[in-house]
């Protein structure tokens, strides 16, 4: 039993990690944000982090991965709700776009400012 609690805490600190930095990447910028900052404000350990994320590079993989993964479902979304008009499912896009753009704190594209913060290719 222990080990499913265990399983469960690193999951969780793992989460907390991820949603910390994702909050603060968008808002201020990856390159802009630390480690111990993302530690201390996801209220985790430092071994924790280290456990979920062995370097910044792979925490920053993760949390790209996490927003592409919310456009895919935006985009599964619009295909379920207007299964026979592609034109439908654009217009819904654009919408929540729109509604996502008029929000507070709205910097645009979570890859392009990646790519903006990280010109070289390597």
């Amino acid at each position: 039993m222990t080990g499913g609690n265990d399983l469960e805490k690193k999951r969780t600190a793992k989460e907390r990690i991820l949603a910390t930095a994702s909050e603060l990447f968008y808002r201020e910028g990856i390159r802009a944000v630390g480690i111990d900052r993302i530690i201390e404000e996801s209220d985790v350990a430092k071994a924790s982090f280290y456990r979920s994320f062995s370097t910044k590079d792979d925490l920053i993989v993760a949390y790209l991965q996490e927003r592409g993964r919310l456009g895919r479902e935006r985009v599964k979304e619009a295909e379920l709700l207007h299964p026979d008009s592609v034109k439908e499912q654009l217009y819904m896009l654009l919408r929540q776009l729109v509604e996502r753009m008029r929000q507070t704190g709205f910097r645009g594209c979570a890859y392009m400012n990646a790519v903006v913060e990280f010109p070289d290719e390597d």
